[in-house]
């Protein structure tokens, strides 16, 4: 039988209910379980009832412990984004910023693992589960382009790569988002 996660309600009207010790343990609680950004954790921390002074304190000890480290959650978050899900750069730095980590750290985690993979075969990755029918029809032609757009791939690569896959002239002119 799966196990229902339980979390308690902060009091209403008490104020904060997590001193900076026990603020401490639950950050080091949910860390034990998987890693969090920094801004992750605050938020959490926040939402179990400590004070933002608190969670900012726990945050910044946990950081200069080692315990937390933006730069590792993003090169995770980036092969995930990337190589297992297959998304384009442009699809991975939204969700990494999103998760709440700095642009320039996002940028280079992404450039550091697009160092050891191959964009076009992630691209062509991507293609073989969004080409469904054959690519003389422009409208399967359409419907993979604007879902390649969708996952992050820049236009020009994708126009490129229906291209290499029809092995002829595509049946429809595509529209450039990038002008």
């Amino acid at each position: 039988m799966p196990t229902r996660r339980f979390r308690p309600a902060a009091p209403t009207g008490a104020g904060p209910c997590l001193d900076h010790q026990r603020a401490r343990q639950r950050a080091l609680a949910l860390l034990a379980r998987r890693d969090f950004t920094r801004r992750q954790l605050h938020d959490r921390l926040v939402d179990d009832g400590a004070s933002a002074e608190v969670a900012e304190t726990v945050v910044e000890n946990l950081t200069l412990d080692g315990a937390l480290d933006d730069r590792r959650v993003a090169l995770t978050l980036a092969r995930r984004s990337l190589v297992v899900r297959r998304r384009g750069r442009l699809r991975a730095l939204r969700e990494l910023t999103g998760a709440g980590l700095d642009a320039e750290v996002a940028r280079s985690a992404i450039a550091e693992t697009l160092a050891t993979e191959d964009e076009a075969a992630l691209l062509e990755g991507a293609l073989d589960r969004h080409a469904r029918g054959p690519l003389t029809d422009p409208r399967h032609v359409r419907r993979a382009f604007t879902a390649l757009l969708r996952q992050g791939f820049p236009a020009n690569a994708v126009r490129a790569a229906l291209a290499r896959r029809a092995k002829a002239p595509l049946p429809v002119d595509l529209p450039d988002p990038d002008a």
